[in-house]
């Protein structure tokens, strides 16, 4: 009798675990994230959109004209990181004529790209850039290459219906440009900058 009942208690516990697994278990899943995004860490994060404003070397209003593969780096894994190379028009320069001309084409160096036929990006800077689009972006300049790069997704904005839209909507520097028109933006980027 004894043998019946530890084998009934014991089918009884495993159709609760069943049940309970059945049950609780969605609770907990964990979604697979996207296997082409990279987390970033940037160098600089800003507290104000002065602070930004005056740290980088040029703010510029720019039509994307295309994008071309780049260099790839080793990360410290030894795993292969790619760069897309990104060609701009300048339509519009609020900060940097010391650097860029309007009307000039520069190159921006964004990390993702393609390696093997998979495309790897970061997931919060906007991800890849579309020609024809036109972008609002505070952009650094690569000494070694005379290439520019983005500061950082706070400094990254999609012009849509003479609308800026943040990549980084919630973070509070990008919101004080966020939605704003574009005029209306470029001028609050004007009074932030310092003589």
């Amino acid at each position: 009798m004894k043998k019946a009942k530890f084998f009934w208690l014991g089918g009884l516990a495993v159709m609760a675990g069943v049940l309970a697994a059945t049950i609780v278990a969605p609770r907990f899943y964990v979604e697979r994230s996207d296997p082409g995004a990279m987390h970033a860490s940037w160098a600089d994060h800003y507290s104000s959109l002065g602070q930004m404003v005056n740290d980088v070397d040029a703010v510029v209003l720019a039509t994307v004209i295309g994008t071309q593969p780049g260099r790839e780096v080793l990360t410290a894994s030894q795993q292969p990181l790619p760069f897309t190379l990104v060609s701009l028009k300048a339509d519009e320069i609020i900060r940097g004529n010391e650097f860029i001309a309007e009307g000039q084409t520069i190159t921006l160096e964004q990390t993702g790209g393609e390696i093997n036929g998979q495309a790897l990006y970061f997931n919060d800077d906007g991800g890849f850039y579309t020609p024809g689009g036109k972008e609002l972006l505070f952009l650094k300049r690569q000494e070694d290459t005379g290439y520019y790069y983005l500061v950082n997704p706070q400094g990254r904005f999609k012009v849509k219906d003479d609308q800026l839209l943040a990549v980084a909507p919630d973070d509070h520097t990008a919101q004080q440009l966020d939605l704003r028109s574009v005029d209306h933006g470029l001028r609050i980027i004007l009074d932030e900058i310092r003589p």
